[in-house]
């Protein structure tokens, strides 16, 4: 069983893609306590292209919360599916049930999906909420993943 919350984050990449990403998921921890409202992210994804810094410590707070989304659906589903002592016919409707109570949490990411993507996808999402840049960035990040990569079915959440 595959699930698409995965996309490219978790599967597929070359090596030196996935040192990247973890050296930004990385950094990303290390500055989250930093970054207390959507200003601040606003702001770092508002400096010219050629400010690396800005850049990475951007994505990688991206990145972060896109990877913990697709990795706590990927765990859920992959507990249910794989206990032993659960016939199908009930792992199926764990499933249903677990997807309805925690739908509007879930994020589903189209296979092939980039963290360039992901960061723009926030970029502009942020740019069209400028009265919730006061809410904390961690949760206005998880709002824009969730409106742009919604997961409408549990069929979503299967390849």
């Amino acid at each position: 069983m595959e699930l698409k919350g995965q996309g490219s984050l978790g599967k597929g990449t070359d090596m030196k893609n996935t040192l990247l990403i973890l050296l930004l998921t990385i950094q990303a921890n290390a500055f989250a306590g930093g970054w207390e409202t959507g200003n601040d992210l606003n702001n770092l994804l508002s400096q010219p292209e050629n400010n690396f810094f800005a850049a990475g410590k951007a994505s990688g707070y991206i990145t972060a919360i896109a990877d913990e989304r697709a990795y706590s659906m990927d765990w859920i589903m992959t507990r249910i599916m794989s206990d032993p002592s659960t016939t199908q016919q009930q792992k199926g409707e764990l499933v249903e049930k677990t997807f309805g109570m925690l739908k509007e949490h879930w994020v589903c990411f189209p296979g092939g999906v980039t963290v360039s993507q992901l960061t723009a996808v926030v970029k502009n999402w942020l740019a069209k909420s400028p009265q919730r840049w006061n809410e904390s960035a961690s949760k206005l990040v998880q709002d824009a993943l969730k409106e742009n990569f919604p997961c409408n079915s549990v069929n979503d959440l299967m390849k």
